[in-house]
């Protein structure tokens, strides 16, 4: 990306809508979106970048939160979120959700209720409690929030015979007092006859004429309407079919949702399958239903929200890079006569799921149509030294910087050890490379080229940049990877562009090349640190090379050592001619 990439798409465009006149620029108005598991806001530019919530310092190893579904106050001062929390996640305890609210300026964070406390008291009924979406009162003194309590019924031999959902459109003060039920629906199943009943509460909004936007569930996993509740009367009325996600423009007279209903680009993944989301605009009635981007919409969409003078739409996509299980979403804005096309984020974590803040006099206008001068952004950084067994490893964690030949580095579980390069940097679809590329570092002890040696796929090594660099094979998973030894680790590397063609070693090569320390990018293309082995395999290989020397045929060694295969002897051979020939090498004892 380039400054002049920017002025020339300004000069495309022109001048985004709402630029002020004159010295004294008009303030941008602020978003907030999730990145990742935490809750982010920024200027309409994309610019002044904040984070709202943070992982909390005393969760343990198997602890996990994850925030999501931010919505900002009327007055602009605050925002709502729930929290999935599952504390010891390892033994799949303390699973619930939290309903939370926190300050706009990044303050602090409390919370309103959470799944547990609004749990059925009576034991015969006992429902897992799931909170879906949330909303303000125009007047932001209360909190709406959709409750639905599911329980199953069981048969004779203990298999499920029904269930029950009873869900619940449900009223709070920010401070948690005042709770009560303003709406009631249910869904049960029965086994042989299907699903019964309205459905389920999700997605709700409400309009300064306090009326509700609120999608129903007509099946799990299948068809939600949406429909227009009069909160003082209680009368509803349907107004779009398959579609969620419905929000209010700020003078009522509109409404925006999300729906897949074309059935187009389908994605497919272990858990199923899905189709394209596209942002439509309606009436506030439901008529004169609009596509914002249009039918040749590339990638999915994650929430969307109004500005708050009506003339733009943000939203989360992965339009630039679609079909990677949701990794690759950025947060966009476009006009809502679907012109002005823009990005506000771009890096990783994942973007999605935006909310413009209520608050009225502020500008809404991108720093430029299309891709402007948006910087990559990688926050959190992975660690110098990735965290094993709860402790950093005496190793340098190796990296290829935030961006690898236009690809950004995906945001793992940074505790972990796995990077992988996949997001792309460009705004423009036709500048992405379908190329994955993942670099695993383990220690030495823990993969070891016994993983290639004991299955005969050992192929020989050779030096590179003063460590040892295994030959490409496919590993277990089917993958062709190639494994660098350096210091106290191997580092695995994958290079696949998904065709089927064989990547060239140079691929691993220039991989290999630009590895580098975290945090010490100076240290690119230097050598790195010698090879260490695991002296049980080097002794091992020893041992059966003195076997073929003394019996002469590689079918007596693997008899004499109870190989299934003689490959596997070979590949031992082979391993001991590269350590011989490469002269005496570190080992380091591992005690398992």
């Amino acid at each position: 990306m380039t400054a002049a990439l920017g002025v020339f798409a300004l000069l495309l465009c022109g001048p985004a809508a709402g630029v002020a006149v004159g010295d004294q620029p008009q303030a941008k108005a602020r978003l907030a979106f999730v990145n990742g598991d935490r809750i982010f806001a920024i200027d309409a530019d994309g610019g002044n970048r904040l984070a709202l919530t943070s992982r909390a310092a005393s969760l343990g190893e198997y602890d996990e939160e994850y925030d999501s579904a931010p919505r900002v106050s009327p007055d602009g001062q605050s925002f709502l979120f729930l929290r999935e929390v599952d504390y010891d996640a390892e033994n799949f305890r303390g699973e619930y959700t939290k309903l939370m609210v926190g300050s706009m300026d990044g303050s602090g964070t409390q919370l309103v209720t959470n799944s547990k406390r609004l749990e059925s008291k009576k034991e015969r009924f006992a429902p897992q409690v799931y909170l879906d979406s949330a909303g303000w009162s125009r007047d932001g003194s209360r909190i709406l929030f959709t409750q639905t309590d599911e329980s199953f019924r069981s048969n004779r031999n203990g298999g499920i015979a029904g269930s029950r959902s009873f869900s619940r459109i449900r009223s709070i003060r920010p401070d948690g007092s005042g709770l009560k039920t303003v709406l009631k629906s249910h869904l049960n199943l029965r086994r042989g006859k299907g699903y019964r009943g309205p459905g389920t509460f999700s997605d709700i909004d409400v309009s300064a004429g306090n009326r509700l936007l609120v999608a129903k569930v007509l099946r799990p996993g299948g068809r939600s309407d949406i429909h227009v509740v009069n909160l003082k009367t209680g009368d509803s009325k349907r107004l779009v079919r398959s579609a969620e996600h419905g929000r209010w423009s700020p003078d009522g007279k509109s409404i925006l949702f999300l729906s897949d209903r074309d059935r187009t680009g389908e994605q497919c993944y272990e858990g199923g399958c899905e189709f394209q989301q596209k942002i439509y605009t309606a009436n506030a009635d439901g008529t004169g239903q609009h596509l914002v981007l249009g039918k040749k919409q590339a990638g999915t969409v994650v929430g969307a929200d109004w500005s708050p003078d009506g003339t733009r739409i943000a939203f989360g996509s992965d339009r630039n890079m679609p079909g990677f299980l949701g990794m690759t979403f950025e947060v966009y804005s476009v006009g809502a006569d679907g012109t002005c096309l823009a990005w506000l984020t771009n890096g990783s974590p994942q973007s999605a799921d935006p909310d413009w803040s209520p608050a009225t006099g502020f500008d809404s206008s991108p720093a430029a149509c299309g891709e402007g001068n948006l910087d990559v952004v990688v926050d959190p950084l992975p660690p110098e030294h990735p965290i094993v067994d709860d402790k950093p490893a005496n190793w340098p964690l190796l990296w290829l910087g935030p961006v690898y030949r236009g690809a950004v580095v995906l945001s793992p579980f940074w505790e972990a050890d796995t990077l992988t390069y996949l997001d792309c940097a460009s705004f423009k679809r036709g500048d992405c490379r379908t190329v994955y590329t993942e670099v695993e570092s383990s220690d030495v002890c823990d993969r070891t080229v016994s993983d290639f040696l004991e299955p005969g796929r050992y192929r020989g090594m050779f030096e590179r940049r003063g460590a040892l660099l295994m030959r490409p094979v496919f590993n277990w998973d089917g993958y062709r990877e190639a494994v660098l030894i350096t210091g106290g680790q191997t580092v695995a590397v994958t290079v696949e562009d998904f065709s089927e063609e064989l990547t060239p070693l140079s691929e691993y090569l220039d991989v290999v090349d630009s590895l580098r320390p975290v945090g010490h990018d100076e240290l690119a293309g230097a050598n790195l640190e010698p090879p260490v082995f695991n002296r049980d395999e080097v002794r091992k290989a020893a041992g059966i090379t003195a076997s073929f020397e003394r019996l002469g045929s590689v079918s007596k060694v693997a008899r004499e050592r109870r190989f299934d295969d003689i490959r596997t002897v070979r590949a031992y051979l082979k391993f001991h001619q590269d350590i011989v020939r490469f002269g005496p090498v570190e080992t380091v004892r591992c005690e398992f």
